[in-house]
């Protein structure tokens, strides 16, 4: 199928609105990862206010690393795919259909 200049349509456009739906997907799974985050600070917040033991303060001490640790992988991964978006989307206004075929068919 020959394209105009400038015009994205065909497999290219149905290629594109694939893309972006699955980034966007992406992007919902990253946010819900960092509610999960922030649930297992809270849960190891409320298991160290409540419980003096060491084992629980152990145990909160670990709930609220893993908490932080899931909502700093969370944050490193929706940047990616924010940037990977902006790309699309980029390329999408300009209609560079070159650019669109080289970056994301290769």
């Amino acid at each position: 199928m020959k394209q105009k200049k400038g015009v994205i349509e065909g497999s290219l456009a149905s290629f594109v609105l694939a893309e972006e739906q699955v980034l966007l997907a992406k992007e919902r799974t990253m946010l819900s990862s960092m509610r999960t985050g922030l649930a297992f600070i809270g849960v190891g917040l409320v298991v160290a206010k409540f419980w003096a033991d060491l084992i629980f303060q152990s145990i909160a001490a670990i709930l609220i690393f893993l908490g932080f640790a899931e909502i700093y992988r969370a944050k490193g991964k929706l940047r990616e795919y924010k940037k990977r978006l902006r790309n699309l989307r980029n390329a999408i206004r300009s209609k560079d259909t070159e650019t669109l075929e080289k970056v994301w068919f290769e």
